[in-house]
């Protein structure tokens, strides 16, 4: 008999694990598996097949088809396009039954900012060393910086403070990492300062750096000091609007060497944050020194993230607001290992505009990194 051992069942829509029931007098199964690809499935069925007209709720609009080949099953795929098709020598019609693999979820959800939606909400979704901290950040040394004292105490080795330094911000400190190797004169110092802000609004960050530095702001590049400048002679200011809620201030940090007999020292970093009210007041909300300051001391490969770790926090931050297919997803994955227990071959720095579907994502993820 044609097509001997081969099954179709259908699952629920509603609930992927609710079996609905399944395809007794289906015609030419056939399944596509693509390589980084959607794959897909199909079939055909009578129009007036009698088990169906019992139970049309059997071809739902994305009901999910399994094909099993002697019980096992060999591909799976949502019903999306039905097609009657007429037999002229029968005079019947039948119907042509097909649609995309269960890679078509991921079309489901799209990239949000991290924050809450607001009219102000960043564009751009980051996945770096100044974004949130999950289970990346675990992967490295993150410390407690050294305070080495105030920013206005003469006594330390600028011997006065950098110009432009906001009044109000006396408490801030100079902060570093103390123990330091001669990497630091190759290779950046890391620094986030996770601060939680009670309001929305316009928030001023003064930043003073020996030698180079960029700051980002949850992830996105705010600003950079001047290449080969001694930025801690002159504070900086920026502006930034910032939703309430918590907020990753990190920098990027780099102290230049004297000369080429000279070892160099570690990078050493001031800021103070204000908040800015319409009048332009400024009232401090935090400053370098105290809690909320962790530093990674010049690693030899700059921080970042896995294809995995970028996307199990999409998958749950969608199941979080929702998304019901990303709740049925069983990802063969880790943040460490790849779905075929292989360790991910490095980690990134990754960015995507809000708004660009999973799909795409996965598309890119797939050229990148052949998953």
């Amino acid at each position: 008999m044609a097509n001997e051992g081969i099954e179709i069942e259908v699952y629920s829509y509603e609930d992927p694990t609710v079996k609905v029931g399944s395809i007794f007098g289906r015609q030419k199964p056939q399944s596509l598996d693509e390589l980084n690809g959607m794959g897909g499935g199909q079939f055909n069925i009578a129009k007036n097949d009698a088990h169906l007209t019992k139970k049309p709720e059997l071809l739902d609009s994305r009901n999910v088809c399994k094909i099993k080949v002697n019980g096992s099953v060999v591909q799976a795929f949502l019903i999306r396009d039905i097609l009657d098709v007429p037999i002229t020598k029968a005079g019947e019609t039948y119907r042509e039954v097909k649609g995309p693999g269960l890679k078509e979820w991921f079309d489901d959800a799209d990239v949000y900012p991290k924050q809450p939606l607001k009219s102000f909400s960043p564009t751009t979704r980051f996945f770096n060393f100044a974004s949130e901290a999950s289970t990346w950040y675990s992967k490295y040394n993150w410390i407690d910086p050294t305070e080495l004292g105030r920013v206005r105490d003469k006594s330390l080795i600028w011997g006065s403070a950098p110009d432009k330094w906001p009044g109000g911000a006396e408490g801030a400190k100079w902060i570093w990492v103390e123990s330091y190797q001669s990497e630091a004169s190759i290779v950046p110092c890391y620094f986030r300062y996770t601060v939680n802000l009670a309001t929305s609004g316009n928030y001023a960050i003064y930043s003073a750096v020996d030698d180079h530095y960029e700051l980002y702001v949850d992830g996105e590049f705010i600003a950079k000091s001047s290449d080969k400048s001694s930025s801690h002679v002159e504070a900086t200011r920026v502006v930034v609007k910032l939703g309430a809620g918590s907020h990753v201030i990190a920098y990027k940090a780099k102290n230049f060497p004297t000369d080429a007999e000279t070892p160099d020292s570690p990078a050493a970093l001031a800021m103070a944050m204000f908040k800015v009210a319409k009048g332009g007041k400024e009232t401090l909300i935090g400053q370098s020194g105290g809690s909320g300051w962790k530093c990674l001391a010049y690693p030899a490969e700059a921080p970042g993230w896995t294809p995995g770790e970028v996307l199990l926090a999409l998958i749950n931050e969608a199941d979080a607001r929702g998304v019901r297919s990303m709740g049925w997803l069983n990802p063969t994955f880790t943040g460490d290992l790849d779905s075929y227990n292989n360790a991910w071959s490095s980690r990134r720095e990754w960015s995507w505009d809000v708004g660009t579907s999973y799909i795409d994502i996965i598309t890119q993820l797939e050229d990148s990194y052949d998953i």
